[in-house]
């Protein structure tokens, strides 16, 4: 028995539970993914998180100008549908639809996450199948870079 729940623990997360576990977090007003950038973001996007952060100096906002788990500033009210995961190897997109409490609208989502070693991680993110995240932060950080002095 005890060999059992030692398995169990030791398994590794499926996509699908770490991103509802993920948003589950939002339930505590404080929680900010900005704050846990290594236990949810894969490194390539935690270094463009990062660097957009770090170009737009002290204070500031740079191009990440909301949270990018629920493409919003405010996520008072937010409840997460998980979709099944469309996986390949180490790989998955988890499609999401959010709703909030405040406003009549839901927001299509799709996370990309990667298998790293320390567990699922997001890769990168779609809003209504428009945009990659990291795409977008790559872009908007080389044209940061080239205007600092």
């Amino acid at each position: 028995m005890l060999a059992a729940l030692l398995l169990a623990a030791a398994a590794p997360q499926t996509p699908q539970a770490f991103v509802t576990q993920l948003y589950a977090r939002y339930r505590d007003e404080r929680f900010s993914p900005f704050h846990h950038i290594d236990t949810i973001f894969a490194p390539p996007l935690a270094r463009a998180i990062r660097l957009d952060q770090k170009l737009a100096g002290p204070g500031a906002i740079g191009a990440l100008d909301g949270d990018p788990i629920c493409d919003c500033q405010d996520s008072d009210g937010l409840r997460a549908d998980v979709g099944a995961p469309l996986q390949s190897n180490h790989q998955t997109i988890i499609p999401v639809v959010l709703h909030f409490s405040g406003e009549p609208h839901t927001v299509g989502h799709s996370l990309k996450l990667i298998w790293t070693s320390n567990g699922w991680r997001i890769a990168d993110t779609d809003i209504n199948g428009s945009k990659s995240l990291l795409a977008f932060l790559n872009k908007a950080n080389a044209e940061a870079a080239g205007r600092r002095p």
